[in-house]
C-alpha cells in the first residue's frame, strides 16, 4: 500500500471527518498479537471531531490498527519530566 493510500485510509476510518491537513505516514513495524507486521504511522489533525490523530494502518491490508487523539494523553506536551536524581551510596 502506498503512504497517500495509507493515509486516505486512516481519514476514512473516522466518521464525519473533517480535516484540512494532508497528513504524514511513515513506515514502520508493530506488534499485532503474535505477528510483527508492517505499518504505515499516519498523523494528522482534524477540525471535527477536534484531534491531533496518530493511527496505525496495516501497510498490507489497509486495517486501521490502533488510532489514538494525541491531545487526550496522558502527558502534558512541550513539558519535560524531572529528571531522577542517583542517589550515591
Amino acid at each position: 500500500m502506498s503512504r497517500a493510500a495509507a493515509i486516505k485510509s486512516a481519514k476514512a476510518a473516522i466518521p464525519k471527518l473533517k480535516s484540512s491537513d494532508p497528513g504524514h505516514a511513515i513506515r514502520g513495524w508493530r506488534a499485532a498479537g503474535k505477528e510483527v507486521r508492517p505499518v504505515w504511522r499516519v498523523d494528522f489533525v482534524a477540525t471535527h471531531p477536534p484531534a491531533d490523530y496518530r493511527s496505525y494502518v496495516d501497510a498490507e491490508t489497509g486495517k486501521v490498527m490502533l488510532r489514538t487523539d494525541l491531545r487526550k494523553t496522558n502527558s502534558p506536551g512541550g513539558i519535560k519530566p524531572k529528571a531522577v536524581e542517583a542517589k550515591n551510596g
